[in-house]
């Protein structure tokens, strides 16, 4: 059955941390994962993080061929796993270090040190997986010995590793989508309506929000992007915008026809030139994606009749 991914059509209230501008900046990021990874911070939600990113499934980290490319894609599937029963998980002994040096001028993003375990952390948003994995490897087992070493590479979606990052495979892929489904999964068993913490949690709603609007701006993404192969397979090419939330245009010399994912449902219209000259909107937001086609199709041949000079272009 050609379904549409679930695409939220309404767009997602913009976080504090959109505002700033820090959500696409890995140390901002990392720094306030690195909050929330604290036990006994004032945010007093305890080994929460901890405890989520134990339980969060871990990927092998693969060669391109293996990756579905559309960035932010969360088709991973499978089921989590538990290992909190693997390592000694008391507050009072857990520290965590936020770009921590490894003397070799490159820095870890997140050290979580116990008792008898150290979990080091390449936290990943836009930019290549090309670190000294091994260098990092090394470090950490020799600043942390017989202790139990964890390398996780955290990220949006999944990567292929270039450069210096291929040389290991002790490194395991941990999808954030899912690292924040199962935090809020675990939320009740760590929230207490604590009046001093109430500020705090503020902060933890908004970085929730934060993972989960890239969530949603990335199913738009992969459904854009899987409507632009379908029309291609019709015979109109179409190209990928990023920019005003990101929508599809067919360009006819100075003409296009734009196709938009908008509160309601789908948005086609007609420009020429900077100059918006006609607009049909489809409000059923349960089609798939063959009538989805069917409709478009309909619009882009009314598109090319009555656009004389399109043809021309």
């Amino acid at each position: 059955m050609d379904v549409i991914d679930k695409v939220i059509y309404k767009e997602p209230r913009k976080t504090f941390m959109e505002i700033l501008k820090v959500n696409e900046r890995e140390v901002p990021f990392a720094r306030v994962l690195g909050f929330f990874f604290r036990p006994k911070e004032k945010h007093k939600l305890g080994i929460l993080f901890l405890r989520a990113l134990l339980k969060t499934r871990w990927l092998g980290i693969k060669p391109s061929v293996d990756i579905i490319t559309e960035p932010g894609s969360q088709r991973i599937g499978g089921n989590e796993i538990d290992r909190t029963s693997e390592i000694d998980l008391m507050p009072d002994s857990i520290k965590v270090k936020v770009e921590e040096p490894t003397g070799e001028g490159k820095r870890i993003d997140l050290l979580i040190i116990g008792n008898d375990f150290v979990i080091c952390i390449e936290f990943k948003i836009n930019h290549e997986l090309n670190n000294p994995l091994e260098e990092y490897i090394q470090f950490t087992k020799s600043a942390y010995p017989n202790k139990k070493h964890i390398f996780l590479v955290l990220s949006p979606f999944r990567k292929e590793p270039t450069g210096e990052a291929k040389k290991t495979t002790e490194f395991k892929l941990v999808i954030l989508s899912r690292f924040f489904s199962n935090v809020k999964e675990l939320l009740s068993e760590h929230y207490h309506d604590d009046e001093e913490a109430g500020d705090y949690y503020q902060y933890f709603n908004d970085l929730v929000q934060t993972v989960e609007n890239r969530g949603i701006r990335s199913t738009r993404f992969h459904t854009l992007a899987t409507l632009c192969k379908k029309l291609k397979d019709n015979g109109i090419y179409s190209e990928y915008i990023k920019s005003k939330g990101g929508y599809l245009e067919v360009k006819r010399g100075r003409h296009a026809l734009k196709i938009r994912i908008n509160t309601f449902g789908w948005q086609l219209e007609k420009w020429s030139g900077s100059e918006k000259s006609g607009q049909e909107n489809i409000k059923d937001t349960d089609i798939g994606y063959q009538e989805l086609l069917n409709r478009i199709k309909a619009f882009y041949k009314n598109w090319i009749k009555y656009q004389s000079t399109v043809l021309d272009g």
